[in-house]
């Protein structure tokens, strides 16, 4: 949810598909050191599998701080 606020907040008068690749690089940035702590290393098939649940939760956090402004 932080992810997508700040995004909106940062940027409020970026595109909706700005925010959302703002939203994504951080989310990618905590998941990714989430696999890493937990042993999955970066060649690990689990890393390619997140980054489209990536992309689509990020603009699905976007759409939602826009409504609620």
């Amino acid at each position: 949810m932080a992810a997508g606020k700040e995004a909106v907040d940062r940027h409020p008068e970026a595109p909706a598909a700005e925010q959302a690749k703002m939203a994504a690089h951080r989310l990618r940035g905590e998941v990714m050191a989430f696999l890493d702590d937990h042993g999955a290393p970066s060649s690990s098939s689990a890393h390619a599998a997140i980054e489209l649940d990536l992309q689509v939760c990020a603009m699905g956090l976007i759409d939602y701080w826009q409504k609620q402004r």
